[in-house]
């Protein structure tokens, strides 16, 4: 059992809420926020946080997802020098950098994960440690994640949308590698981290990838053209 079987081996089914109670508990809620004055702005946004959060849960154990507890993301590996077991890659920035125990990348990674990640980041002594994602996502995670995206975005700093899914990958911090990754799919609700793919997934090569969508640029009549070499005509 590799590092990514044992993560989703700890995901587990959160308590189902009935829905005609979650939906009571939204109404109720939402019309008490809606008649506090303005000085109390904080506990209208804390009521309207939780509403929100009621609302998506009901989603997500409608589509059967699982949570992860977070405090796998602490995880090492190595003995001499350890190193953070998994890289998180949100799905709008190829790269997670670790500088001085902290989450320089992704920006405004949410503070809960970041505290998550604390027990593995002291083993850097302040060392830089950039991780790469390499590889094209199926086609069938593509739909995945434009399909539930918004389930996972939330405004970040000056207003601008964050989606929150993220792609969990063991870190391999050699940068001369090309090898693609494998890894699951995961979304933050700003609450819990929910697991949205079961299993592991197998990320393709650049070259896979175009034998995969354009068949026809490698078929044989295709490969047999001549090379044309702007500095010596055809090859």
């Amino acid at each position: 059992m590799n590092a990514l079987e044992k993560l989703t081996s700890k995901a587990t089914l959160p308590p189902r809420q009935e829905k005609e109670r979650a939906e009571s508990e939204i109404n109720s809620i939402s019309l008490v926020a809606q008649n506090l004055f303005g000085v109390e702005r904080l506990a209208r946004q804390s009521l309207e946080a939780r509403v929100d959060r009621t609302r998506a849960q009901t989603k997500f154990a409608e589509h059967g997802w699982r949570t992860l507890d977070t405090t796998c993301l602490g995880w090492t590996r190595g003995f001499i020098n350890p190193v953070p077991t998994f890289a998180m890659f949100r799905i709008d920035d190829s790269q997670m950098v670790i500088n001085a125990n902290k989450v320089e990348r992704p920006h405004e990674f949410p503070s809960a994960l970041r505290e998550a990640y604390r027990p593995a980041l002291q083993f850097t002594r302040g060392n830089k440690l950039t991780m790469t994602f390499r590889g094209v996502l199926p086609e069938e995670t593509k739909e995945k994640i434009t399909k539930i995206a918004p389930l996972f975005t939330a405004p970040g700093q000056n207003m601008a949308m964050i989606p929150h899914l993220y792609l969990v990958c063991e870190a391999n911090l050699n940068k001369t590698t090309t090898k693609p990754q494998e890894f699951v799919l995961v979304g933050w609700d700003q609450t819990h981290l929910w697991l949205i793919e079961d299993e592991k997934v197998q990320s393709m090569t650049v070259d896979k990838f175009i034998d995969f969508k354009f068949p026809e640029f490698t078929a044989p009549e295709f490969l047999s053209l001549p090379e044309y070499n702007p500095y010596g005509g055809t090859e």
